[in-house]
């Protein structure tokens, strides 16, 4: 088969049978149950290769039966981009297997040039194309059809014409096609209008041979695009370039071209530069300005004090600064006090609050003095009457009331201070909280539902609640009894959970103690 193609190769030498060894399976597909393809393969060097293949459906290696029920099949192989391809020379052959089936093998398949092919199985001549061998010797009759051909293919193109044969004429149309490469070369590609005296290589050396005039210095158009007075004599045409630039002389030009601008172009002409940056000043100028001193001043100057005037420096009012937030000099002249308002200083301020809040000045504390108030005792331990606290009913919430830190107060106390009174038992309303929420936490267990005691003997000792489960389980559930044993089950219906016997005696009938099933 020709390499480098898309082929189908026949899966088996002998049709595909079932592991009976007679019966032909007539239905292999690509996802046939445990079915596995190998492509083996050998190369003209030697080198054996065997590579996994997926069968698939509309892809690169479709499984076709090209005669249905007789247990031969083919598959693909394509020239590229299968699990194995056809695009080396050598020899393959397929191997395979599949659940139910014996393991198969395939005839080898010969892949070579087409040309090979051609040659020995389809065409009718060789047509080989022979890069490896040298010195091939031809025998004489082979050399005589070689040179003819040579020959034959030489006059039909006209390359004979080169150095053999006369051209039919002198413009070699007959010979050079119009638009060829030569007949471009030669004439733009009208080779009709090629003019051997006047267009060949030898009148081309005639017309200007070297040392003569060169041809079109004397044409009427030349000289009228040039000018006859121009290029009659080019070294004096070159002296009458001016030196000067053009435009010195400008009204102009002449006002922008100041003194001083003169002066910048006479110092770079001075080669001046390295003097110039070394008279660069190397320290700051400034730090010996008297007026800069004069403004900023010395660490050694005092703080100054009162309004800011020119007479400071900034050092003396940044010193003044410090003394007033964190100095001991502090504010050396305290100014009177003043409301707050556009223009009034922070330290007028401060001191109008110093006098108007106790204590900051000696006074007496705003309020003491007037009505609906009383004056604490010495000790401070005096109980404020609950009708002087002025209480609305449910004035005190829980959110303005920690029980935890209630204080007790007397038997008597009848008024709105009566908060956390101590009962009979010595508890505080915090003590009372606390049992009231554990009878709570109690009472909703006797509410919420409740699922069915496990699997187990009803214990001696067990809840309130414990026992209700027990008997509310053996009144729900299923029971049964065989006359010798009671049986009590879960909610499946079929777990016995728990049971106990049962016997008789002189007409007594006795139930044992109920113990854990099954």
């Amino acid at each position: 088969m020709d390499v480098d193609t898309a082929i189908i190769v026949p899966m088996s030498l002998m049709p595909i049978v079932e592991d009976d060894g007679l019966t032909i399976e007539q239905s292999l597909v690509y996802d046939f149950a445990g079915i596995a393809v190998q492509w083996n393969f050998v190369t003209t060097a030697g080198v054996y290769t065997c590579v996994a293949i997926t069968p698939t459906t509309g892809d690169d290696h479709d499984i076709s039966e090209p005669l249905a029920n007789v247990g031969m099949y083919g598959i693909e192989i394509p020239a590229a981009s299968g699990d194995a391809n056809n695009d080396t020379e050598g020899f393959g052959w397929i191997t395979g297997i599949a659940t139910g089936l014996m393991a198969w093998r395939g005839p080898v398949i010969g892949c070579r040039a087409a040309a090979i092919n051609n040659s020995l199985v389809d065409g009718a001549t060789i047509d080989v194309n022979v890069t490896a061998q040298a010195n091939i010797d031809f025998g004489a009759t082979q050399k005589a059809s070689i040179n003819t051909e040579v020959d034959n293919g030489i006059i039909t193109y006209n390359l004979d014409h080169l150095a053999l044969t006369a051209t039919a004429a002198a413009d070699m149309t007959t010979e050079v096609a119009d638009n060829t490469i030569l007949s471009r070369m030669l004439a733009n590609g009208d080779t009709s209008a090629f003019v051997p005296s006047t267009d060949g290589l030898q009148a081309i050396r005639d017309v200007a041979p070297h040392g003569s005039t060169m041809v079109g210095t004397d044409s009427a158009v030349l000289a009228t695009t040039i000018g006859s007075a121009v290029g009659a004599d080019i070294s004096a045409d070159i002296a009458a370039i001016p030196t000067t630039m053009v435009g010195t002389d400008s009204a102009a030009l002449a006002s922008a071209w100041t003194a001083t601008r003169a002066g910048y172009v006479d110092e770079l002409a001075a080669a001046n530069l390295p003097t110039d940056i070394s008279n660069i000043p190397t320290t700051m100028r400034g730090t010996d300005s008297a007026a800069l001193a004069s403004v900023v001043g010395a660490l050694a100057d005092g703080a100054a004090a009162g309004e800011v005037t020119t007479a400071d420096t900034l050092m003396q009012y940044l010193k003044q600064l410090i003394n007033i937030l964190i100095g001991t000099t502090g504010i050396v002249a305290f100014p009177a006090e003043a409301a707050p308002a556009n223009g009034v200083s922070l330290a007028e301020v401060i001191r109008a609050i110093a006098i108007d809040v106790a204590g900051l000045n000696g006074d007496a504390m705003k309020g003491t003095d007037g009505a609906n108030t009383t004056v604490p005792d010495a000790a401070g331990t005096a109980a404020i009457p609950g009708d002087l606290m002025g209480l609305a009913n449910d004035a005190i919430t829980a959110a303005k009331f920690d029980e935890s830190t209630a204080f007790p107060v007397v038997a008597t106390d009848t008024g709105a201070t009566q908060i956390a009174r101590v009962g009979a038992d010595g508890d505080t309303l915090e003590t009372l909280s606390d049992e009231i929420a554990t009878a709570q936490t109690d009472l909703d267990t006797l509410t919420d539902a409740r699922g069915e005691p496990a699997q187990g003997a009803p214990p001696a000792s067990n809840t309130t609640n414990g026992k209700i489960d027990q008997m509310y389980k053996r009144w729900r559930n299923k029971q049964d009894s065989d006359g010798s044993t009671e049986q009590y089950y879960g909610d499946d219906t079929s777990t016995v959970d728990s049971k106990r016997t049962v016997s008789a005696a002189a007409g007594t009938v006795t139930k044992a103690e109920t113990v854990s099933g099954p």
